[in-house]
C-alpha cells in the first residue's frame, strides 16, 4: 500500500510539473530549453519534477528594456491621458473657456470687457 502511494506521488508530481513546464514562460525556463526540461521532468520521476519546481520558481522575471514595454508604465500614460481627457472635458462645462483664458492674463481680460463697454 505505501510503495503504490509513492508511485501515485510521483506520478502526479510529474505530471504537475510537466503542464506547469508546458504552460511557463519563457523566462521561466532557466538553464535549457523547453523540451529538454520535459525530457528531465519525464525520465527522472522524482528528481526532474522536484528540480523543475525548484528552478523555475526562483526565476526573476526580466525588467523591460524600454518604458513602453512596460505594462505599469503603459497603465500610467493611460491612466493620466484618462484624467486629462476627462478633466479638461469637466472644467470646459463648469467655468467655460473664456474664464480659463482670462486668468492665465488679466491684461486681455480687462482689454477686452474695456473694448465692449
Amino acid at each position: 500500500m505505501p510503495r503504490a502511494l509513492l508511485t501515485l506521488a510521483a506520478i502526479g508530481l510529474t505530471v504537475f510539473a510537466a503542464a506547469d513546464c508546458y504552460s511557463s514562460p519563457r523566462y521561466r525556463l532557466v538553464g535549457a530549453p523547453r523540451w529538454l526540461w520535459m525530457v528531465l521532468i519525464i525520465l527522472l520521476p522524482l528528481m526532474g519534477p522536484i528540480l523543475w519546481l525548484i528552478v523555475s520558481r526562483n526565476a526573476k522575471r526580466p525588467a523591460p528594456i524600454a518604458p513602453d514595454d512596460d505594462p505599469d508604465f503603459l497603465r500610467f500614460l493611460e491612466n493620466r491621458t484618462r484624467r486629462a481627457t476627462y478633466g479638461q472635458e469637466a472644467g470646459e462645462g463648469e467655468d467655460g473657456p473664456e474664464e480659463s483664458e482670462s486668468s492665465d492674463d488679466p491684461g486681455e481680460g480687462e482689454a477686452s470687457s474695456g473694448s465692449s463697454k
